[in-house]
C-alpha cells in the first residue's frame, strides 16, 4: 500500500515540477501580480499600489492573497523568479493527492484511496493548475483539509475538529474567489449524509466553531463591501447580469451542460491556452470507469456517504463555470472538478477490477492503453504544448524588460508600451525595481530625448528620429516587440 501511494505521489512531483520555470513559457501577469504584492506587503508593509489588506489590488481590482503569500519564502530564497512563483503550486498539487487519498480513505477504504490517489497524479486538470503560480492552485487543498476535518468532527462528534475544520474552511475564502460560493455548498454535501451524526456535537461547540469560521471571513466580507471593484468584473460576467429571465437561465443551463460535455471533459478541452492544453481535462481512457463510477454513485447515493458526497460534488463543480459567461467552457472555474472526477473515476476502476474475470490479462491490455495515451498527453504537454500557448502566455514579456533595463542609459526614460495596462505596476516592480532610468507607461511622447528607449508592438509604426535597437521574436520566430533608441 505504502509503495503504491509512494510511486503515486512521485509521480504527481514529476508531472508537476517537469520544466516549470519555462513551461508554460512566461510569467502571466496574474502570477507576477500576486507574487509582487505579497512581496511588497512583507516588505514594505503595503501592496504595490494600495493597501487593502487582507486583499492585494491590481487596476483590475482586488485579488485574494493566500497563495501569493505562499511564495514569499521562495522569493527570499531563489529572488524574483519563475521557480519561486510556482514551486508553491506544485507542492499544493502534490497535497491534494495526498489529501484526496487520505479524504477517500475515510469514506471508502484505503484500496479505493490508493486508486483515488493514483487518478489524481496523472489526472491533465489537476496537474495543469498545479504548474501554474495562481491564486485558485491553493484552493483544492485547502477546501479538501477542510473536509478532512470537518469529517473528523463529525465522525467524532470532536468540538476540537469542528473548530479546526471551520477555521480551514473559512480559510479558503482567501484563495480563489469561487471559494465564498463553492466551500459552504461543499461541506454541506459531506455533512449531509452524516446529520445524524451532527446531532451529537453540543449547541455550544457548533456556536463555537462557527463564530471561529465567520471571524476569518469577517474581513474579506468587509474589504468586498467596500471595495466595490472586487466584485465589478464577477458582475459584468455573470450569466445573470440582467436578471433571471427566461434567456439567462437558459444560457445558466446550457453553460452548465457545457461544463460537463464529454468533448470538453475527455477530448478537446478549454480552448484558452492558459486554461489547458487543448486536449481533454481528463485522459480518455477514464471516460469508461467514469461512467461506471457515476452510475454507483447514483444507485448507492441514499445509503453511502462517499457516493452521495462525490455525486453532489461532481453536480456542484460547474456552477461557477455556468454562473459565468465569460469562456465557456471555463476549466479554470470549474476546477473543482479536479476534487470530483478522480474519485468518480477511482469507484469504476475498483468495480471494474472486481467484477472482471481473467483480471490480470484485461489489465495489461489496460495498462498498455492507459500507459500509451497518458505518455502521448504528457509529451505533447512537454514538447509541443510551450510553442503554441506562447501567445496566450504573452511570451515576450520577461525578454522585453530585460532589453529595456540593458538598453536604458541612466538618467533617460523608457516607454514601454506592451505591457498590460492592469498590471503594469507591479510588472515595473518585478522587473525593474531599482534601475537608474525613468519608466514611462505607454506615453511615447515622453521618450523624445537622445538616448531614450521605447518598447512597442512589432506592428506599431517607427517612431521618428529613432533607430531599431532589438527585436523580440515570438516562439514561432515571428517578431513581437521592438525596442527603438531616440537618436
Amino acid at each position: 500500500m505504502r509503495v503504491v501511494l509512494g510511486v503515486a505521489v512521485v509521480l504527481a512531483i514529476f508531472l508537476r515540477a517537469h520544466d516549470i520555470a519555462t513551461n508554460p513559457p512566461e510569467l502571466f501577469e496574474d502570477e507576477i501580480s500576486g507574487a509582487m504584492s505579497a512581496w511588497s506587503v512583507v516588505t514594505t508593509g503595503h501592496d504595490v499600489i494600495a493597501d487593502h489588506l487582507p486583499l492585494f489590488t491590481t487596476r483590475l481590482g482586488p485579488q485574494l492573497p493566500l497563495y501569493g503569500l505562499a511564495t514569499v519564502p521562495f522569493q527570499a530564497v531563489l529572488g524574483h523568479t519563475v521557480l519561486a512563483v510556482r514551486l508553491p503550486a506544485v507542492l499544493f498539487g502534490v497535497a491534494d493527492v495526498l489529501l484526496l487519498y487520505a479524504l477517500v480513505v475515510a469514506l471508502g477504504g484505503k484500496r479505493l484511496g490508493l486508486i483515488t490517489a493514483a487518478v489524481a497524479a496523472v489526472l491533465p486538470w489537476a496537474v495543469h493548475f498545479s504548474r501554474i503560480g495562481w491564486d485558485n492552485a491553493a484552493y483544492p487543498p485547502v477546501l479538501l483539509a477542510g473536509l478532512l476535518l470537518l469529517h473528523g468532527a463529525l465522525r467524532r462528534a470532536d468540538a476540537r475538529w469542528a473548530i479546526a475544520a471551520a477555521v480551514v474552511l473559512a480559510l479558503s475564502v482567501y484563495t480563489y474567489q469561487i471559494a465564498i460560493l463553492m466551500t459552504p455548498l461543499f461541506a454541506l454535501a459531506l455533512a449531509w449524509p452524516l446529520r445524524s451524526r451532527a446531532r451529537e456535537l453540543p449547541v455550544r461547540d457548533v456556536v463555537t466553531a462557527v463564530a471561529a469560521g465567520l471571524a476569518i471571513v469577517a474581513p474579506y466580507v468587509w474589504r468586498t463591501l467596500a471595495v466595490p471593484e472586487f466584485t465589478a468584473r464577477a458582475r459584468s460576467i455573470s450569466t445573470f447580469a440582467d436578471g433571471v429571465t427566461g434567456a439567462s437561465l437558459a444560457t445558466f443551463v446550457n453553460n452548465y451542460l457545457a461544463n460537463l460535455s464529454p468533448v470538453y471533459l475527455f477530448v478537446s478541452g478549454d480552448d484558452n491556452l492558459r486554461h489547458g492544453t487543448g486536449r481533454g481535462e481528463l485522459l480518455l481512457w477514464m471516460l469508461p470507469f467514469a461512467v461506471l463510477g457515476g452510475a454507483w454513485c447514483v444507485t448507492r447515493a441514499p445509503r453511502s456517504v462517499l457516493a452521495f458526497a462525490a455525486l453532489a460534488w461532481l453536480a456542484l463543480a460547474p456552477l461557477p463555470a455556468a454562473i459565468t459567461d465569460d469562456g465557456v467552457p471555463h476549466a479554470a472555474r470549474g476546477m473543482l472538478g479536479i476534487v470530483a472526477w478522480p474519485i468518480v473515476v477511482a469507484i469504476g476502476v475498483d468495480l471494474a477490477w472486481r467484477a472482471i474475470p481473467r483480471r490480470r490479462t484485461v489489465a495489461a491490455g489496460f495498462a498498455i492503453l492507459i500507459l500509451a495515451e497518458t505518455g502521448s498527453y504528457y509529451r505533447d504537454l512537454y514538447e509541443r504544448y510551450p510553442l503554441r500557448s506562447g501567445g496566450a502566455w504573452e511570451y515576450g514579456a520577461a525578454r522585453t524588460m530585460a532589453a529595456v533595463r540593458s538598453l536604458t542609459p541612466p538618467g533617460a526614460s523608457a516607454c514601454i508600451g506592451t505591457i498590460s495596462y492592469f498590471t503594469f505596476p507591479h510588472y515595473e516592480r518585478w522587473y525593474l525595481s531599482g534601475v537608474p532610468f525613468h519608466v514611462v507607461e505607454r506615453d511615447v511622447d515622453r521618450c523624445g530625448a537622445p538616448g531614450d528607449v521605447l518598447a512597442l508592438p512589432a506592428d506599431d509604426p517607427a517612431p521618428p528620429h529613432a533607430r531599431e535597437a532589438l527585436r523580440i521574436d515570438g516562439l514561432d520566430g515571428a517578431p513581437i516587440v521592438r525596442i527603438w533608441r531616440r537618436e
